[in-house]
């Protein structure tokens, strides 16, 4: 019997936005289906951040249609309901601690328990019972706060801007594998902006490319990753293990280039020592 395929949680029509004669979105057409991680790449400036203030009802479109669980923004609804969201740097009270700041967050909807906040906190690492002040935290840990903000409510999407932006590989890895498992537990649907390509291909099922405003490409992983000189072209650092992979098949040498991890290299180049047959 054949699963029923995944509901569309986002979709987008024709969506622009201009300020003055400046389009920093044009013309978008695409759809996120509910329970993946979807990826959005894109160098700066690409139109990554403005997609996801558009369909978080920050920002209006100029033209175009947006829906969110098949409500239409802009008709009625300004902002979608039931989103946990992280675009640029989390603002939080810098007096006072990650425990206060949540609490205070929690008291906008009233939704939250304190038993919640304090579960929420322990699920990405943070001690409620730390006292130090936000200003005193480290950049991973101010990013697991935000991470904690974004899910307290179990929200049916969330949307994360850049979480991992300024943490070395090591704190790239923690927040990465947090989102993982907590996408993995609650079955609800992510939209994750970097500008990373190692990162989206370690997290998401589906990506889409912004380039200049534009959609440029979109689909899997797979397919995404396979169009390698095109996306170096458009300013984005390809995983050093593709860049390997597209030096070689420049050179002459018959081999895959939507390589995108280590182990997918290391079973490519068996492949190419036992005589190259796909």
């Amino acid at each position: 019997m054949k699963g029923v395929a995944p509901m569309r949680i986002i979709q987008l029509e024709q969506a622009t936005k201009r300020f003055n004669e400046n389009i920093v979105l044009n013309n978008i057409t695409v759809s996120f289906k509910q329970g993946l991680i979807h990826g959005i790449i894109g160098r700066n400036g690409s139109g990554k951040t403005m997609l996801l203030k558009v369909i978080c009802g920050f920002v209006p479109l100029t033209s175009g249609k947006i829906f969110v669980n098949n409500v239409q923004l802009g008709k009625g609804t300004d902002v979608p309901s039931d989103v946990g969201i992280i675009i640029e740097t989390p603002g939080f009270l810098p007096n006072y601690s990650a425990f206060q700041n949540l609490k205070l967050l929690a008291k906008i909807k009233n939704k939250v328990s304190i038993d919640r906040i304090q579960e929420v906190m322990c699920l990405v690492g943070l001690d409620p019972d730390n006292k130090k002040h936000v200003s005193k935290l480290s950049m991973g840990m101010r990013q697991r706060l935000g991470i904690a903000q974004a899910i307290m409510e179990n929200p049916s999407l969330l949307i994360l801007d850049e979480p991992c932006a300024g943490l070395d590989p090591k704190g790239r890895d923690t927040i990465l594998n947090l989102i993982k498992e907590y996408q993995s537990q609650m079955g609800n649907t992510v939209l994750f902006v970097s500008h990373s390509m190692e990162d989206v291909a370690k997290l998401c099922k589906k990506v889409i490319v912004m380039n200049k405003g534009k959609l440029a490409f979109c689909g899997s992983v797979n397919e995404v990753y396979s169009h390698g000189d095109e996306l170096k072209k458009m300013g984005l650092n390809v995983p050093e293990i593709t860049d390997i992979f597209l030096k070689l098949k420049a050179s002459g040498v018959d081999c895959r280039t939507d390589i995108y991890t280590v182990e997918q290299g290391v079973e490519e180049y068996k492949r190419l020592l036992a005589g190259g047959a796909y």
